[in-house]
């Protein structure tokens, strides 16, 4: 009798983690991350030298808890709650996204990495995405 109870309880949990996705957010409608949990420092007034950077997360439940570390070759940009994004400007050239959760012990300690070409006068958005209750990824968006 009790693995009668046991299994299916098992089975509709795992089927709710797997369908698991965030909601994409357009760039207008994500909130601009607060100044203290910011860390690139402001590039404001340098914007013709530098290409447009955003970095965007997803709403949804999976993560929801955590903060989203961003980093640019490994120098931390930001932390991002759900929802939010984060603009910057940088040179142009080859850089490495790095992602990952933190927060408390129950965030885990996944990380996603996506090197990216970033020209020159471009504007760049990327989103921090959770698809089928896979790990949070940083990956190329096409917003406008």
């Amino acid at each position: 009798m009790k693995n009668r109870v046991i299994l299916p309880s098992v089975l509709v949990v795992f089927s709710l983690l797997a369908g698991c996705s965030s909601t994409r957010l357009d760039v207008a409608a994500s909130k601009e991350v607060p100044v203290n949990r910011m860390f690139w420092g402001s590039d404001k007034g340098n914007e013709g030298l530098k290409s447009q950077i955003i970095i965007k997360r997803d709403r949804g439940f999976v993560g929801s808890g955590c903060l989203q570390n961003i980093q640019l070759n490994g120098i931390k940009v930001a932390e991002l709650e759900i929802g939010e994004k984060v603009t910057f400007y940088a040179p142009p050239g080859n850089y490495t996204f790095t992602t990952y959760l933190s927060g408390s012990a129950f965030c885990g300690s996944l990380i996603s990495s996506l090197a990216v070409k970033i020209l020159p006068n471009s504007s760049n958005i990327f989103r921090i995405a959770v698809v089928d209750g896979s790990a949070p990824k940083i990956i190329k968006d096409n917003d406008s």
